[in-house]
């Protein structure tokens, strides 16, 4: 913005904010000061607000020895920024116990401003995270006395790599979500996505995936084969044993 001096003395000027929320965004620089005659000030005004819709507000330039103050209106609009992913679901189908899935999928920021997110899944277990059939099969072979007790919490199951970040302008995340099912059951839940000064869950993906019993099994069995397999390698048959 811009001041001019249109009279013959020198003219000594401050501003008067409002006290609004939107007000308090504003800045402005200088504040006051001393303009000469026929003189120019140029006032930068900066904006920051994470209240988001149009807004009109209305300043005051006192001005000493003048009886009305100028006026300066400032109006705008504050938008939010737009993205969606580029999948309509993440689609597991069936899953095997301790067998870790990954699906990608990106998160696309499709407005002309940076976006802060944070990635979940409500649902997902609070407990410490699944166990994968490798390290199930590593705390088979250690001693009894050094392995880790089984919480009675519901395992985490999902992991989202990055599950939080910035996303420039007009640009995208790679985001890779991996179920390891621990748990007999069918998943119907969904990602979801908190954006900072927006919200929380603003978007929402769904997670489809089924853990059968059968399937379950299936792996059950195969680790039995594999044991019966190698203690018939290093014992005679009729002395292994299987636990």
């Amino acid at each position: 913005a811009i001041l001019y001096n249109k009279g013959s003395i020198d003219a000594l000027f401050n501003m008067t904010l409002p006290t609004s929320a939107l007000g308090a965004c504003f800045v402005f620089s200088p504040k006051e000061g001393i303009i000469e005659p026929s003189g120019v000030q140029a006032i930068q005004i900066s904006f920051s607000s994470t209240i988001l819709g149009n807004f009109e507000e209305e300043f005051l330039v006192n001005v000493n020895g003048s009886p009305e103050p100028v006026k300066l209106t400032i109006r705008g609009c504050v938008i939010g920024p737009t993205f969606h992913f580029n999948v309509p679901a993440l689609h597991f189908g069936d899953v095997s116990f301790g067998f870790p899935h990954t699906l990608i999928c990106s998160l696309n920021n499709t407005s002309l401003i940076p976006m802060t997110f944070k990635l979940r899944v409500p649902g997902d277990g609070l407990g410490r995270k699944s166990i994968s059939y490798c390290e199930q099969h590593a705390d088979y072979k250690r001693p009894s006395g050094t392995k880790e007790e089984i919480s009675s919490m519901k395992p985490k199951e999902f992991t989202i790599t990055p599950d939080c970040g910035t996303i420039r302008p007009q640009g995208f995340a790679a985001i890779r979500v991996t179920l390891c099912s621990n748990t007999v059951q069918k998943y119907e839940l969904a990602l979801v996505v908190d954006v900072e000064g927006i919200g929380e869950e603003v978007l929402v993906l769904l997670i489809t995936a089924s853990a059968p019993e059968l399937c379950n099994r299936k792996v059950l069995l195969s680790v039995l084969q594999w044991k019966i397999h190698r203690a018939k390698r290093s014992l005679p048959w009729d002395t292994v044993a299987v636990t």
